[in-house]
């Protein structure tokens, strides 16, 4: 590809679906869209409710539990419905023989589009079922899964995904969906050629219209009033670059008299009981609070009681 080709393009994607002003059948898959999913599955949950607001016709096929749905809002309607599929083997790799099955044996014209979110699941199977056997157009949004980072964790089961399935699905999607410029180019350095759709995450009106209560997140989680604020609000997980933000305080400790980190989300991988050990062995035990994940209002709320806003991150699509 030439260097001053373009990074991001929409139009190339959809040459064999209806136009975009036109209603759509959009399928989307992705291994789980509950809130045990994190932020890909709060992706997924606002892109399917504000495709059928729109008025397209939209699916979601997930593997998660009947209770991860019900407790995260999934709720099926004439526009929007969500579809859960039973696992054979371990949860995190999304295996579903009845899912596999339902893709084989859907007619071409159920769905005009399939979106997949994020990477290193036998989803990338489903998706590249859909674009061999039905010829069906296919978006593939790996959600920072390509990240420099990330490929070098797990790199022995990463290569044999990508050598049963992955690299093939990634190759032959009709478009690459990036959320960030940084990302785009994540995809060209990996040797994807594809179109790119360079779309960040949206974020709701509903969300910009609504106001915290700074009072009440303090009081909640035990943040006294003569403390600044600064919140991480994430997966509390290796990648978000914890322990290096926890350093960086150690070596300014004389600046945070009146400083609280609160670190609000969902642990990951046990990190969160390193990051609060490793609080306790630099002398920030004062200094740092683990509040656990925050939803809704309490999300909300937290913005508002917050001073600074920090993301130490080793890499991010569009967060």
């Amino acid at each position: 590809m030439p260097e001053n080709a373009p990074l991001t393009t929409v139009e190339p994607a959809l040459t064999h679906a209806r136009r975009i002003d036109e209603a759509q059948r959009v399928l989307h898959v992705v291994r789980a869209a509950g809130r045990s999913s994190f932020g890909v599955g709060e992706i997924v949950r606002s892109l399917v409710h504000a495709q059928a607001d729109q008025g397209h016709a939209v699916s979601c096929w997930s593997t998660d539990t009947e209770d991860e749905l019900r407790n995260s809002g999934c709720d099926s309607g004439p526009q929007a419905s969500y579809t859960r599929f039973a696992t054979l083997g371990p949860r995190r790799l999304g295996f579903s023989p009845a899912m596999m099955q339902s893709a084989r044996a859907s007619q071409k014209q159920r769905f005009s589009i399939v979106h997949q979110h994020s990477l290193w699941s036998a989803c990338s199977a489903v998706t590249l079922q859909w674009a061999t056997r039905h010829a069906c157009p296919t978006v593939v949004a790996p959600h920072g899964a390509l990240d420099p980072w990330c490929m070098q964790r797990s790199r022995f089961k990463k290569s044999i995904s990508l050598a049963l399935v992955e690299r093939r699905n990634l190759h032959e999607a009709s478009c690459l969906h990036a959320t960030g410029e940084q990302e785009a180019q994540v995809f060209r350095d990996f040797g994807l050629t594809n179109p790119i759709a360079f779309i960040p995450n949206g974020v709701s009106q509903q969300w910009t219209t609504s106001t915290g209560n700074a009072q009440h997140f303090r009081s909640k989680f035990g943040l006294g009033d003569d403390r600044r604020v600064m919140l991480f609000l994430s997966r509390v997980t290796p990648k978000k670059g914890l322990p290096m933000f926890l350093q960086a305080m150690a070596q300014r400790r004389s600046l945070l008299d009146d400083w609280t980190l609160a670190i609000a989300g969902p642990d990951e991988f046990g990190h969160a009981a390193e990051v609060h050990g490793l609080a306790a062995d630099l002398g920030l035990k004062d200094h740092v609070k683990l509040l656990g994940p925050v939803f809704d209002q309490d999300r909300r709320d937290a913005f508002e009681a917050a001073d600074l806003f920090v993301l130490p991150t080793h890499g991010e699509g569009n967060p």
